[in-house]
């Protein structure tokens, strides 16, 4: 199919950018959904006036709450998060633990479902919810994941990067660095 280039200024795109869903979804296939699937006239106006699928403001509030702000290091605002974001989207969270992230397995619904992919590594129980996550890697590498599973639930680009930028960055060391499998 022939492509063509269009100009949005940043509004548009950002709009775009938080109705995209899962890892596989593109720009392209947001407006085909908005403007051939949806009925639209009507999406394409929720389009332009930005209505975001996800509350822009509850997120950001979440992290700059001082309950929040004085959890101490990266693993506790790691499961925090997670804990606050499988509050607020259970059902889409069940389908974290089928997402591809290289040959390991980040979410489960038990610690062996994990520890079997990953021998030698921890894994613990996200708070108030029955999934279980791998944290033995870098709190760098805890963002780039994060980043993947915000985009999963359609958070926009400019919240997730103000929400990561509220855990700490890893101290240097030596050590294996999951480069581009997360």
């Amino acid at each position: 199919m022939k492509t063509h280039t269009i100009e949005v200024d940043q509004e548009v795109y950002s709009a775009l950018e938080s109705r995209v869903r899962g890892f596989h979804d593109t720009e392209n296939s947001v407006l085909r959904r908005i403007l051939l699937e949806d009925n639209g006239a009507n999406g394409a106006s929720a389009l332009i006036t930005g209505s975001p699928q996800v509350p822009k403001s509850s997120i950001i509030a979440f992290v700059t709450d001082s309950k929040f702000q004085a959890l101490d290091g990266g693993l506790d605002r790691f499961l925090a998060m997670l804990s606050w974001l499988h509050n607020q989207h259970q059902e889409k969270f069940a389908g974290l633990p089928s997402l591809s992230f290289g040959s390991r397995k980040y979410f489960g619904r038990s610690e062996r479902e994990i520890l079997d992919t990953a021998p030698g590594t921890k894994a613990k129980q996200i708070p108030n919810s029955e999934y279980w996550v791998m944290v033995t890697f870098s709190n760098d590498d805890k963002k780039k994941l994060l980043r993947r599973v915000m985009r999963f639930f359609g958070y926009a680009g400019t919240e997730t990067e103000r929400v990561l930028r509220e855990f700490p960055d890893s101290k240097k060391r030596h050590g294996f660095d999951f480069g581009d499998m997360l």
